[in-house]
């Protein structure tokens, strides 16, 4: 991954924490390289919403292409946390 021009991630409200540690599992070239090795199977994988490696897999994308809409919503959506 070329050095510099790097992309932060938004906090949405008491996200911080989980975007420090998105930023250093995307900074690690094993993980994220597992992470884009990783294939969807709608046969065998809940519904892309509902998936948290499709979901990591998306924000990584557009952390490597240096997309405008870089956002960890979705992502934490996928944890189908309760308020």
């Amino acid at each position: 991954m070329k050095e510099g021009n790097y992309k932060g991630l938004p906090n949405i409200g008491a996200t911080c924490y989980i975007n420090s540690f998105i930023q250093t599992l995307f900074m690690t070239p094993e993980f994220r390289d597992g992470i884009f090795a990783w294939t969807y199977n709608s046969k065998i994988h809940p519904k892309p919403q509902d998936s948290i490696l499709y979901q990591l897999q998306k924000l990584f994308a557009k952390l490597y292409l240096k997309s405008s809409d870089v956002s960890v919503k979705d992502l934490v959506k996928s944890f189908q946390w309760q308020d």
